[in-house]
């Protein structure tokens, strides 16, 4: 049977070796034996890194690059032609390169637009019991990693961010590349 990706296997046919075990996630220097486990899955981490690097890197040729032209180049691949002067052709290069990783635009969270309405003044809202606010989606860059490359439990869990000041809700993740 299948459940949430998994299996459920019944306990007759579980082998020694393929047995359900619970494992204490902590610092470890053999942690990435611990992952291997989870092979051959995914797991899903921030990489909001990659946006700052490419937004400097932008700024270099256009000094008004946003985030949001970064979020662009690396949702997309790029190719350029480049002239082999040995042979006179051209050959086509892609701006991530090798080695660049499985990297996707994911949806993180979302910004306030407006101040929170009491309850009940905003028409239509689908719950006239909760204080009502405009909000715009959040993009960032996400990669999916093979787990028997991490070292730290924490790198594949996310957890919820709040900021009242910027009216921020944001799902985060503690992944260093």
């Amino acid at each position: 049977m299948r459940i949430a990706g998994g299996s459920v296997i019944p306990s007759n046919i579980v082998s020694k070796n393929h047995k359900p075990e619970l494992i204490e996630l902590g610092e470890d220097k053999n942690c990435g034996k611990m992952f291997y486990k989870f092979m051959p899955g995914f797991a899903l981490v921030s990489r909001d890194d990659l946006l700052h690097n490419q937004l400097d890197g932008l700024k270099k040729n256009q000094s008004s690059a946003t985030l949001l032209d970064s979020w662009l180049e690396q949702s997309r691949f790029n190719y350029t032609s480049v002239m082999n002067h040995e042979t006179g052709e051209a050959i086509w290069r892609n701006s991530r390169g090798k080695g660049s990783g499985w990297i996707v635009p994911i949806p993180v969270g979302y910004r306030a637009l407006s101040s929170l309405y009491p309850v009940g003044t905003v028409m239509n809202a689908r719950d006239n019991r909760t204080q009502f606010r405009f909000v715009e989606s959040i993009y960032s860059l996400g990669e999916w990693v093979s787990p028997h490359r991490l070292c730290n439990p924490n790198s594949i869990l996310w957890y919820g961010l709040y900021e009242d000041s910027d009216g921020l809700y944001k799902v985060c993740n503690d992944y260093k590349s």
